[in-house]
C-alpha cells in the first residue's frame, strides 16, 4: 500500500514555485505603483495640517501678546512659494515687513503655495493678521470681521510635480480655519 507521505510527494513542484513567485511579483508591482501616489497625497495632507496649525498658532499668540501676529503667503512661482512667514506686527501697520519676521516655515519637499484667493479675487501675495485682544482677522491690512463681501481667505497648496493635486486651507472672517 502506498503512503501519502512517500518520498515522491515531498516538497513543491517547480511549477508551483514559479506560480507563487509570479503572484507575489504581481502583488508587489501593484503596491509599488500606488506607493508614490499615496506618499505624495500624504505629504500634501501633512502640509495642509501643518499650515492650519501654524495659522492657529499665530491666532493664539495674538491672543496672549500685545502684538498682532500673522502669516505672510506668496504664490508667485520661484519667489518663495515653498514657504510662508510667521511675523509679529508690533508697529501696528497691519501688514508684513521683513523686519517683523519671527520664523520662516518651509513647506514639505514637493509642496508649494499655488494660489491665494479672497474677497479681492486671486492674488499673488497675502498677509493674514490676527490682532489682539479677540483676535480680529486682517487680510492685507483690512479688517475682515465686518466686511460683507469677505467670506474667507483661501490658501491653496499643491504638489510641485502635479499642480492639479491640491488642498485648500481657508480662514473665514471670524478666524475659523478649515481644510478642503
Amino acid at each position: 500500500m502506498l503512503s501519502l507521505f512517500s518520498k515522491k510527494n515531498k516538497g513543491y513542484t517547480m511549477i508551483e514555485l514559479v506560480l507563487v513567485m509570479a503572484m507575489m511579483a504581481i502583488m508587489l508591482a501593484v503596491v509599488f505603483v500606488n506607493y508614490k501616489t499615496g506618499a505624495e497625497q500624504l505629504a500634501l495632507q501633512r502640509a495642509a495640517n501643518k499650515l492650519m496649525g501654524d495659522i492657529r498658532r499665530a491666532e493664539t499668540m495674538a491672543g496672549v501678546d500685545s502684538c498682532s501676529y500673522g502669516i505672510s503667503f506668496n504664490a508667485k512661482p520661484n519667489q518663495n512659494n515653498k514657504a510662508y512667514i510667521l511675523f509679529a506686527d508690533c508697529g501696528g501697520n497691519e501688514k508684513y515687513e521683513q523686519s517683523e519676521t519671527k520664523e520662516t516655515i518651509e513647506l514639505e519637499k514637493g509642496i508649494e503655495v499655488c494660489s491665494i484667493s479672497g474677497s479681492s479675487g486671486n492674488q499673488d501675495k497675502a498677509d493674514l493678521l490676527f490682532m489682539p485682544p479677540d483676535p480680529f482677522v486682517f487680510v492685507d491690512g483690512v479688517r475682515k470681521d465686518n466686511i460683507l463681501g469677505f467670506i474667507s481667505l483661501d490658501i491653496v497648496i499643491c504638489q510641485s510635480s502635479d499642480t492639479s493635486k491640491t488642498k485648500a486651507v481657508s480662514v473665514n472672517r471670524a478666524g475659523m480655519i478649515s481644510s478642503q
